[in-house]
């Protein structure tokens, strides 16, 4: 097989598993996105454009995007009046093309041959948590392709050639900007800087320089939205999940996090993971090849310790599966080697067969993903556009559909946009006394988030989507309660 097809079969893959879940969504009811959180991008991304300024309610300034990187290239559509949805797939299928390209790149600098290389690639991208991450109009593919580059230029020692001063500050840079995409990029910058100062201290200085120029402007701009240097989202999430935190060890936390993460093609590559984790650090270079290694382990780890949750198929532990793939089908090869060739081929077919049914089925779970935002989020935001005055405040715990539908005001429960709510995010008596005190006309949640407060006589029910996806899914519909306006003391 000739090099140009080596690098173009991974990228036709990834169009084809991304496509997939697209066409399977289509046959099944409106294409939108999985998560209530992409429309929270798409209405910082659409305010940028038509109001020039970075708010999700007009002429409320904010720090709630945790991925300002993905919300500018988001933007773009809205400054050049192209369809959005179009646009945010087409981003999210690249990057998942570059994610699975990279991950071929990454084997091979790892010491490992072409063909592994070339697999590893296939198996990115026919993966089915990276096909669907490449479609949920969130910032994960891109967030994957990122943290990928550097740990491969590293590998490939590009850094340290030519005009190194140069390009070690563009390390920096890069990382810089990978912490603009998700803050936890800061933890494999880290990792890379405490590599690059083992080999030179001087280069390192560099590197250091290229992050902080960007994390400098990054802390500024949030704190001067917000007073602190990271988004409100970094801050909520952890309060919301405090209680979470105190309740488990941190074995089961980390657990939580990484189970989802083997659900598939990927839990027979567990054994070769091992194997190829082995032969990587063996080998020469290990203060950069171990840098994968402890990534796949510090990444959950870091959620386990903040925000330990497993929901939405392991989104936050996605950005890692990659560096299984490429640990764990060189080794998984390698022990194919070494034993029977009938049990060799068993377990390759296997693996195949499990990889292919994990994609269909997750393009099934896309679209039930899809179904119930359409359904709950987005019909409610409608309903709120249509059946409510123009000023109407509205109180919400997922703000995301609602912001960007209902052209209403919005008191958010969840503290993105309100970080007043933090300090008393799951108090549901503070909570109520916030609603009223702040004169909200509406509150709109699922009743299971808070079931005191939905009780109250203070809320009135007036709209539930009925939708039967979410009953069927096990959870309670969205409701959308009028709030009683009598004078609060």
């Amino acid at each position: 097989m000739s090099r140009k097809a080596k690098i173009l079969i991974p990228w036709l893959l990834a169009l084809v598993s991304s496509s997939l879940f697209i066409l399977y969504t289509l046959s099944t009811g409106e294409l939108g996105f999985p998560l209530d959180d992409a429309w929270i991008h798409q209405t910082y991304a659409r305010n940028l454009a038509r109001y020039r300024e970075w708010a999700y309610v007009p002429g409320h300034p904010s720090a709630g995007s945790t991925s300002p990187l993905w919300t500018l290239l988001l933007s773009l559509a809205y400054f050049a009046g192209i369809d959005f949805k179009a646009w945010t797939f087409a981003l999210g299928i690249a990057f998942f093309g570059a994610t699975a390209w990279a991950v071929g790149r990454l084997v091979y600098h790892l010491g490992w041959e072409k063909e592994e290389a070339f697999l590893a690639a296939c198996f990115c991208a026919l993966e089915w948590h990276m096909a669907w991450a490449s479609v949920s109009g969130m910032e994960i593919p891109l967030f994957t392709f990122i943290s990928l580059l550097p740990l491969t230029l590293f590998l490939a020692g590009w850094p340290f050639q030519g005009r190194s001063y140069f390009r070690m500050a563009a390390m920096g840079i890069i990382l810089g900007l990978l912490c603009l995409v998700r803050p936890e990029g800061l933890l494999l910058g880290a990792l890379l800087l405490l590599a690059s100062s083992s080999k030179s201290p001087l280069k390192a200085l560099a590197f250091a320089g290229g992050m902080v120029l960007c994390l400098g402007a990054y802390g500024a701009f949030n704190f001067h939205l917000s007073g602190n240097p990271f988004p409100n989202t970094f801050y909520a999430k952890a309060a919301e999940y405090r209680e979470l935190v105190e309740r488990l060890p941190v074995w089961a936390r980390f657990w939580r996090v990484v189970f989802p993460t083997f659900v598939g093609a990927q839990i027979l590559l567990l054994p070769g993971l091992l194997a190829g984790a082995k032969k990587a650090l063996s080998s020469e270079g290990k203060a950069f090849k171990a840098i994968p290694l402890l990534w796949l382990f510090l990444h959950p780890l870091a959620y386990a310790l903040r925000l330990p949750v497993g929901y939405q198929h392991g989104r936050y532990a996605m950005p890692v599966i990659p560096i299984l793939i490429a640990l764990g089908v060189p080794g998984t090869i390698e022990l194919w080697k070494r034993m029977p060739r009938f049990l060799a081929k068993a377990w390759a077919i296997s693996t195949l067969l499990l990889l292919l049914a994990f994609l269909f089925l997750g393009a099934k779970a896309y679209a039930t993903d899809v179904g119930i935002i359409q359904c709950e989020m987005v019909n409610v935001a409608k309903w709120i556009s249509e059946n409510t005055p123009t000023g109407s405040l509205i109180a919400a715990h997922d703000i995301g559909a609602i912001g960007y539908f209902s052209g209403r005001d919005i008191l958010d429960l969840a503290g993105l946009v309100s970080p007043e709510v933090i300090p008393f995010i799951r108090d549901e008596k503070k909570l109520k006394e916030f609603i009223l005190s702040r004169g909200a006309d509406y509150l709109v949640t699922f009743p299971s988030w808070y079931p005191e407060l939905t009780q109250d006589p203070a809320f009135t029910p007036l709209y539930s989507t009925g939708c039967s996806l979410t009953l069927k899914a096990g959870s309670d519909n969205m409701v959308v309660y009028g709030v009683q306006k009598a004078p609060f003391k």
